[in-house]
């Protein structure tokens, strides 16, 4: 299926919330989606692989099939790099909110 009428969340970090909204065009050279949100009607050109974003399925319910998965490589305070390991997105949310947080503001999505 193509982008352009599917509608998607995207992740805001700032605001640390999900805002829906519809591919109205898509350029796939660059992966750029002119994207028109829900909520507003703001419109804007999002580069989905630099974003945190899910598809929805026809019934507004996130696509397990398209859904993105998030790890991230944790090398834990007072262990060596031979204990570095993969951690869920959401299980670092629990351990290491804050730290998760301040990561995504350095270097972004």
């Amino acid at each position: 299926m193509g982008a352009v009428g599917r509608r998607v969340k995207v992740w805001w970090p700032i605001d640390a919330i999900w805002y829906t909204g519809q591919i109205k065009s898509f350029d796939p050279d660059t992966a750029t989606a002119n994207l028109e949100y829900e909520c507003d009607g703001h419109k804007e050109k999002v580069v989905l692989y630099k974003e945190k974003y899910v598809w929805l399925d026809a019934n507004g319910r996130e696509d397990m099939h398209e859904m993105q998965r998030f790890e991230y490589l944790v090398k834990w305070k007072e262990f060596s790099h031979l204990h570095c390991e993969w951690v869920p997105e959401g299980e670092l949310l629990q351990l290491a909110r804050q730290k998760l947080m301040n990561f995504h503001e350095k270097y972004g999505w």
